[in-house]
């Protein structure tokens, strides 16, 4: 499954699509700039697929927002891009 880029429609519900190469590198490489400067510059949430009240991360996407879901799916998320790179 391609990585999806997250945002919130216009009733505030989420919606995703399929991430562009180009965004899911760039998001890649800013987060791992980010850890490699600090290994705890990151915050542990459920997303909002694991945890619906936590839809209201997605309401500023451009915070830089790195975080890890500590829920069920303990993917990577940086600004509602997952950057989880799963095993293959």
């Amino acid at each position: 499954m391609k990585n999806q880029a997250w945002s919130l429609d216009e009733n505030g519900e989420p919606v995703s699509r399929d991430a562009s190469d180009e965004e899911l590198e760039n998001a890649r490489v800013i987060a791992r700039r980010r850890l490699d400067k600090d290994k705890a510059d990151y915050a542990m949430r459920s997303c909002w697929n694991c945890n619906s009240a936590h839809t209201h991360f997605l309401e500023d996407l451009n915070d830089g927002f790195l975080f890890v879901c500590f829920s069920e799916c303990g993917r990577w998320y940086y600004q509602g891009i997952d950057i989880t790179i799963d095993d293959e």
